[in-house]
């Protein structure tokens, strides 16, 4: 950034980590360039804990959510393949590619995931 921006540039991390909102504090925090490259660091090290019983993040709402629609998405694939034929591969194909919708952070994933479960019981119940 100081490359593009000149020497006098501040780098910050703005970041909403997800036990302060747990905490009731809704907003972004500036973090400083050494302070969150520290901080990353010190995450880079645990990345052996992510999906363990001791991953910090792993029991946020959102994380329960990313786990069971993985395991959903298998099953939705199981019934997809089991009534698979010639007349129903396009619509198959639609259902599946359904997941795509699930996307964003935070609340936009959560808003995003419940609308990918209307869609999807919606296109099951036709299929």
């Amino acid at each position: 950034a100081k490359a593009r921006f000149g020497p006098n540039a501040k780098v910050s991390y703005q970041l909403k980590p997800p036990m302060l909102k747990s905490a009731g504090y809704d907003k972004k925090i500036a973090i400083p360039e050494v302070a969150g490259r520290a901080m990353f660091e010190g995450l880079k090290r645990t990345k052996g804990m992510r999906g363990k019983a001791l991953d910090p993040f792993g029991r946020t709402e959102e994380r329960r959510i990313e786990r069971q629609l993985i395991d959903d998405y298998r099953d939705l694939l199981t019934t997809l393949v089991a009534k698979l034929n010639a007349d129903n591969y396009d619509q198959a194909l639609s259902i599946a590619g359904l997941y795509d919708m699930v996307r964003g952070f935070d609340d936009i994933k959560l808003a995003n995931v419940e609308r990918y479960r209307t869609q999807l019981a919606d296109a099951l119940a036709d299929y």
